[in-house]
């Protein structure tokens, strides 16, 4: 209501030079009515106008928000140069299931390259070669590979345990396994370095290990002071049990 009456006032101050023109030819007695008519008008304009102009910024700012909440909505403007780690925090967060959005994503930066395995983890996987390369059965060595490509829940039981079986397996990896002629699983091999056990990694090693005993395949596991020497005979003593006769 102040908004109002702040309004009428600014109308009346500006309609008041006219006014003094107006009444000087009205009659005494028409004066005092003309001016309260008038001063309603003002009243009505002002508070119309009001309503309109609150009601249009509300309608925008409502517009705003839908607009904002838009998927795949593109601001107009520059995105941050590869590299520069800024960002507009006007721009939409990205759908990455969607492969458009990916390739988008990947062109915004520059990419470089990195160690498969770290210098501890590395002086075991010539010896590892070495290992398998002398039974003479076309055994091979892989690093770094996902434990999902390697075993999954076997047929039997629900569709939903096995989905849920299989998603807590995908993300996790193997540091060296060793695969047949025709790419099965034999021997996996994890190396425990001295900073492993931290959080949940001894839980997330159960599971790895309860998976692997499920698929009939043994994991073998690597302390950070064994001497490549020792896992060399470990690792062939077990590949030597379980060739064929």
């Amino acid at each position: 209501m102040d908004q109002v009456s702040a309004l009428a006032a600014q109308a009346w101050e500006a309609l008041r030079g006219g006014w003094d023109t107006v009444a000087a030819r009205l009659p005494p007695e028409a004066g005092s009515g003309f001016a309260l008519a008038l001063v309603f008008l003002v009243l009505v304009y002002a508070a119309t106008r009001m309503r309109i102009g609150t009601g249009l910024a509300r309608g925008l700012r409502r517009l705003r928000r839908r607009r904002s909440r838009k998927p795949g909505l593109t601001v107009v403007g520059k995105h941050p140069a590869p590299g520069s780690g800024k960002a507009n925090w006007r721009d939409p967060v990205p759908d990455l299931s969607d492969a458009a959005e990916q390739l988008r994503a990947v062109t915004r930066v520059e990419f470089e390259k990195v160690r498969l395995l770290n210098a501890s983890e590395a002086r075991f996987l010539p010896v590892l070669e070495r290992v398998a390369r002398a039974q003479g059965t076309g055994l091979r060595v892989l690093a770094q590979v996902s434990l999902g490509e390697l075993i999954r829940p076997a047929s039997g039981g629900s569709d939903r345990a096995r989905r849920a079986a299989h998603a807590s397996i995908n993300s996790k990896r193997l540091d060296f396994a060793i695969v047949d002629r025709f790419g099965l699983l034999v021997v996996a091999i994890e190396y425990q370095g001295t900073g492993h056990y931290q959080g949940d990694a001894a839980l997330r090693d159960a599971v790895k290990r309860e998976a692997l005993r499920r698929a009939g395949v043994q994991m073998i596991e690597i302390a950070a002071d064994d001497s490549p020497e020792a896992v060399a005979v470990r690792v062939e003593a077990l590949l030597t049990a379980k060739s064929p006769a």
